[in-house]
C-alpha cells in the first residue's frame, strides 16, 4: 500500500469519532479499529498502514482491512503507490 490520504469526497460531519484511550487494541471491534485508522489519517494527513499499527498497538492485519473497508467506501484514497509488473 501507498500513502493514505483522507478524501475529499466525504466532510467532516460523516467521520466515525475515536474510541476513548482506555479500550485496548485487543478487545477493539472492526469499527472501532476502522475509526481509529480513519481518525489517524484526518488527523496526519497522510500515513501509512503500518505507521497506524505501530502507533496504536493495533495488528498491521486488521489495519489494512480497515483501510480496504475506507477506500471501498470512499473515505480514503491511496496516492503514491504503483503495480509492479517485472515481478517474478
Amino acid at each position: 500500500m501507498g500513502i493514505l490520504n483522507r478524501s475529499k469526497a466525504k466532510t467532516d460531519s460523516e467521520l466515525m469519532p475515536t474510541p476513548k484511550g482506555s479500550q485496548r487494541a485487543e478487545s477493539l471491534d472492526n469499527k472501532s479499529i476502522t475509526a481509529i485508522v480513519l481518525a489517524d489519517i484526518s488527523a496526519q494527513g497522510h500515513t501509512s498502514p503500518k505507521e497506524i499499527a505501530e502507533y496504536n498497538r493495533i495488528p498491521l492485519s486488521k489495519v489494512k482491512a480497515a483501510v480496504e473497508v475506507l477506500i471501498k467506501q470512499g473515505y480514503i484514497r491511496v496516492v503514491g503507490f504503483s503495480e509492479a509488473n517485472d515481478k517474478e
